[in-house]
């Protein structure tokens, strides 16, 4: 048994009838066209997932040549073979930001928005690696906010976390493993924040650091997984830790914020901020695991520049970034830079709005962004796409904020 249709950077999963040698298997699976994947064994389901993404609605070839044995002996005599689809990403976002909020998805655009669940008030969206699941968050009865989650589909809807009086937010996926990481503010938002993990399969939570005096929020794995990072102001900045091996380090930063990993996993951006002209400034830094060297990713440390959030593209070598000059008004527009840190061009120059919650599509040909106006005394943000391939930008969704790409 196999899915027949996945995301561009979702698994392929084959199902067999009793547990095999895997040797066996990987020795006579063949994909056309000829792709890089890596194999992952679950009893006896495999899972063949993409060293970079599937391209968008093309369609891949499985074949398992005859000869694949069992645990208990047994041998597959004929050949296997199945054809899998690639689904083109679409977006999710919530709207009427202004009121109580649903989830909307764009499949085709240009094409109307459908809504997902009749779920309203709903405050933040994470998609799953693979884009088979959407997790969100919404406001309980004892004041708080509940985790929540739902298939692609918006069916399958069940509660994931019940937080009582407390709020869970700023929550993460686990790339291709069934566990989210979020933060807990206790007793609302003003409280107290500790970072969680949840079981999605068994529901089981736990606290991240065992001491209870150590605050955290803002938590991010890295591509791979491999590593795990979160803010914590008792320890002075983000700590990382490498859950492999188990080690851990930190790194000083004021700033409560989420690390930006580079595609490839070797490092990661974070904002430190400087004082320039009496007041705070940020500026964004890069760190090299490899190296665990830390330098300065974007112009210099006495530019009147303050930066954002910045968003990597997926093939590395271009990143977007929110600018805001000092003195030059609220509105932050988008520069594009490469990853050396060498400015190429601004893709928004309209002064009457700023701009943040960048988010690159799987491929990097598009950029989605949140516009908001500056003179608006009603927020109303609106979601928008940037092509790179013409520097077209077109509206997405009115009165929406929180949008993210649906693999």
């Amino acid at each position: 048994m196999i899915n027949q249709v996945v995301g561009v950077s979702g698994g392929i999963q084959i199902e067999f009838f009793n547990e095999m040698r895997i040797d066996s298997v990987a020795d006579r699976l063949v994909l056309s066209p000829n792709l890089g994947y890596r194999l992952e064994w679950s009893e006896t389901k495999l899972t063949i997932w993409p060293e970079s993404n599937w391209e968008s609605e093309s369609e891949i070839t499985i074949l398992l040549k005859a000869g694949s044995e069992s645990l208990n002996g047994k041998m597959i005599q004929q050949d296997f073979h199945s054809q899998v689809n690639v689904r083109t990403p679409g977006i999710i976002y919530l709207s009427p930001f202004s009121t109580r909020a649903k989830i909307n998805r764009v499949s085709e655009f240009g094409e109307p928005p459908e809504i997902l669940t009749e779920k309203t008030g709903v405050i933040e969206l994470a998609v799953s690696a693979d884009g088979e699941w959407i997790a969100f968050n919404i406001e309980n009865d004892q004041g708080g906010v509940d985790i929540w989650m739902a298939d692609r589909n918006g069916e399958e809807t069940k509660k994931l976390v019940e937080c009582g009086e407390s709020v869970c937010s700023e929550f993460t996926w686990q790339p291709e493993k069934q566990r989210i990481a979020y933060s807990l503010y206790k007793d609302g938002y003003q409280g107290i924040p500790s970072v969680w993990t949840v079981d999605v399969l068994t529901r089981e939570v736990t606290r991240f650091f065992t001491d209870l005096e150590i605050t955290s929020q803002f938590p991010v794995f890295s591509p791979d997984g491999s590593y795990f990072s979160v803010f914590s102001a008792d320890l002075g900045g983000i700590y990382l830790k490498n859950l492999k091996d188990g080690s851990s380090s930190v790194l000083e930063t004021s700033i409560p914020q989420t690390v930006i990993w580079s595609p490839n996993g070797g490092s990661f951006l974070f904002l430190r901020s400087v004082e320039l002209e009496g007041q705070p400034v940020d500026k964004i830094y890069r760190f090299d695991l490899s190296s665990n060297e830390i330098s300065l990713a974007i112009g210099s440390e006495d530019d009147l520049f303050n930066y954002g959030t910045p968003a990597w593209n997926p093939d590395g070598g271009l990143i977007a970034i929110p600018v805001r000059q000092l003195g030059g008004g609220l509105n932050s527009k988008i520069w594009l830079f490469d990853d050396q840190g060498h400015f190429i061009q601004a893709l928004t120059e309209d002064e009457v709005y700023t701009h943040g919650g960048l988010r690159w599509s799987t491929d990097g040909k598009q950029l989605m962004i949140i516009r908001l106006s500056v003179d608006s005394s009603i927020q109303q943000p609106k979601v928008i796409l940037w092509k790179m391939q013409t520097g077209e930008i077109t509206l997405i969704a009115k009165d929406a904020a929180g949008a993210v790409w649906l693999p």
